[in-house]
């Protein structure tokens, strides 16, 4: 391998709540809360259900988040995904809670106060459905899909979408695969859907989606920075948690901090604030300022994230399970306008290496774990560190770029070695 092809070494300082201002609201529930949106900095709606699938519920907020008021709590309803094209109209997807579970989508003309039903999909006596994501590109033209779940043969995905404000809707279910779980569109016409395994790409406005199969098991968000930059967010190889970017709208996806890099969980929720800048949470909250090249850890709570959004670059909110809502105004960092010390705790060395590295700190403490993963996600080397120095034998592995993960109950950094 030549050197001038050589990875340089990066690490990343992950730090928890001392090193980050995310401040819990209260919203007056705890159902798990799975979608966030908000029309303005102060105005916002939050949607979800109670974590035994019993009954939907719809919140709203005027002042930034200080007060959450209950728009709607319906027993027989699931609410999955809420999305507004302007101040009073907005729509929220989800299901019914009947034998057959039909999918529907609500829609409020007039800020939530008063909701109908504009679509209710059941496919057949034998199954349900439900939609999971649901976006509008444009004041009158929106996409939800959803998954039909039969009660004998596993899930079938489907997409709908509308022209006229939801007044009509066309259903397409002939989508391959097994789900769906997320959609984004960059323009009217140009979208994007992703589920298992694969990604659908639309450019005519969903009359025909082009399906890419990709390594990831379970794509659970995608999220366009621009026309051109998204990202896609989910997991792979034994439940690690993966990030993939497209740079030339996603004609093509490249792994980013791939396998255990992070936690062995999917992560669930990804929104982009520029090109550059961008956050994603599972029971974690991370973030990054370099386009995915190296991620922050900001914030690890007592419950998981589902959904995180921006109305402005600095302001963000995240919702999750037992009702949390959490909020920032400075993105998330305490020390606004001042640069972060890394303050590394960790060296490793050398790099690239040949036959050991070693792994250095002068505060270890408690029990701290290192894990290095091969760029297909798979876990090669697995240690308890101890010891202020530790060598560790890479002599056995391939040549090639290694992640490397070190972490204890107080913090978490990744790096990356070449081994030649």
């Amino acid at each position: 391998m030549k050197k001038s092809h050589l990875l340089l070494f990066t690490f990343v300082l992950i730090g928890f709540k001392c090193f980050a201002q995310w401040e819990p609201q209260n919203s007056g529930t705890t159902k798990r809360l799975k979608d966030v949106f908000f029309t303005n900095v102060d105005t916002g709606y939050a949607v979800g259900n109670n974590d035994t699938g019993d009954g939907g519920i719809i919140l709203k907020t005027t002042n930034g988040g200080i007060d959450w008021i209950t728009l709607m709590i319906a027993d027989t309803l699931e609410f999955n995904s809420v999305y507004f094209t302007d101040a009073n109209t907005g729509y929220v997807a989800g299901s019914k809670q009947y034998w057959s579970n039909p999918a529907i989508i609500l829609k409020t003309t007039n800020g939530g106060i008063s909701w109908s039903i504009v679509f209710n999909y059941s496919y057949s006596n034998e199954s349900g459905a439900s939609l999971v994501s649901v976006y509008f590109p444009g004041p009158n033209t929106g996409y939800a899909v959803g998954n039909i779940m039969y009660t004998s043969m596993g899930t079938s995905p489907f997409i709908i979408k509308t022209s006229n404000g939801g007044a009509n809707w066309t259903i397409n279910d002939s989508i391959p695969g097994d789900k769906l779980s997320s959609i984004f569109f960059t323009s009217i016409d140009t979208g994007y859907a992703v589920g298992d395994n694969k990604v659908l790409r639309t450019t005519n406005g969903g009359t025909n989606w082009e399906v890419q199969t990709l390594s990831v098991v379970n794509m659970k968000d995608v999220f366009f920075a621009n026309a051109n930059t998204g990202y896609i967010i989910g997991s792979m190889h034994e439940g690690y948690s993966v990030e993939l970017k497209t740079i030339d709208a996603g004609i093509s996806w490249s792994p980013l901090n791939i396998g255990g890099m992070f936690p062995p969980l999917p992560f669930l929720s990804i929104y982009f604030t520029d090109a550059n800048t961008g956050y994603f949470v599972n029971d974690e909250i991370f973030k990054t300022l370099n386009g995915g090249g190296s991620w922050m850890n900001q914030y690890m709570g007592e419950y998981s994230y589902t959904s995180v959004f921006f109305p402005v670059p600095d302001t963000g909110y995240i919702v999750g399970s037992n009702g949390t809502i959490l909020k920032t105004i400075n993105g998330g960092i305490t020390r606004i306008g001042k640069k972060e010390k890394s303050n590394k705790l960790f060296s490793f060395y050398p790099n690239p290496a040949n036959d050991n590295i070693t792994i250095s700190s002068t505060s270890l403490t408690g029990i701290t774990q290192l894990l290095i993963f091969n760029v297909s996600g798979e876990k090669v080397i697995e240690r308890q560190l101890t010891n202020i120095e530790t060598q560790i034998s890479v002599s056995a592995l391939p040549g090639g770029v290694y992640f490397v993960r070190l972490q204890n109950e107080k913090m978490v950094e990744i790096g990356k070695i070449v081994k030649e």
